[in-house]
């Protein structure tokens, strides 16, 4: 049986160990990973229900670890949904199939948990990125309604998704 998990950022599939999964990349050293990646037969579809781009993110200062996650604000919180590699040492973390028109922020693992680097992002339709610089003098009150709620998150393999 395979399982999708949907998610306004993607969608992703239950499959057979892979070359680069999280466990290979971090060799059995002890860094954080949210329980749903600790599979090796995760395979991202995102691109088969939405555009998406590659992502190569700049670290500031070099990072001493082998992966960074990529997040969205999702239940009141940016949460990791996947897992980069760190390349150069440390200097960058390449993202592949990242949904556009989405807000993004790179985490690094960091004890028991990971920690936020940087600015939150979008990747628009014409894979620009545009990160979020808010004015601190200029305050609004907006409301996010949630849109993945309960079961809804979820796609069984016999629905379609329009």
């Amino acid at each position: 049986m395979i399982q999708f998990s949907f998610r306004r950022n993607g969608v992703k599939r239950l499959r057979y160990i892979q070359s680069d999964s999280i466990k290979s990349i971090i060799k059995n050293r002890n860094y954080f990973i949210p329980a749903f990646l600790k599979s090796d037969r995760l395979l991202d579809v995102t691109a088969e229900y939405t555009a998406t781009s590659n992502f190569v993110y700049q670290f500031e200062k070099p990072q001493a670890i082998p992966i960074a996650y990529i997040c969205v604000y999702n239940y009141g919180e940016w949460k990791p949904i996947f897992y980069g590699k760190v390349y150069s040492k440390g200097k960058y973390v390449k993202f592949n199939g990242m949904a556009k028109d989405m807000a993004y922020h790179i985490a690094v693992p960091k004890g028991s948990s990971y920690k936020l680097v940087g600015k939150p992002f979008i990747i628009d339709s014409l894979n620009h990125v545009i990160y979020s610089e808010p004015d601190l003098q200029k305050k609004i009150k907006i409301v996010v309604e949630k849109t993945n709620i309960g079961t809804d998150s979820w796609v069984k393999k016999t629905e379609h998704i329009h």
